[in-house]
């Protein structure tokens, strides 16, 4: 699994990523919209990169944080071989 974290940690603006929300149990496609630098100090926030999802208008932060959500298979990276398959 951490193979996982290190591939959602090496994103980069444009790439694709799902969300499988449970309680209405779809999975929607978002886009990498914002990158974040490095932490600096106390005060900065860990978030590496921002998703937009524009089937529910909804957004999503990563970083060290949200590790829980790839571990537990709620988010993940779309790969290019689905997009073409």
């Amino acid at each position: 699994m951490q193979d996982i974290i290190e591939q959602l940690n090496s994103l980069q603006v444009g790439d694709l990523v799902w969300w499988y929300e449970k309680y209405r149990q779809v999975t929607v496609i978002g886009i990498v919209t914002e990158m974040y630098p490095p932490p600096e100090g106390d005060d900065d926030s860990d978030y590496i990169w921002r998703a937009d999802f524009p089937q529910d208008g909804e957004h999503f932060y990563w970083g060290e944080c949200a590790q829980c959500y790839a571990l537990d298979e709620t988010l993940g990276i779309v790969e290019k071989t689905h997009l073409f398959s």
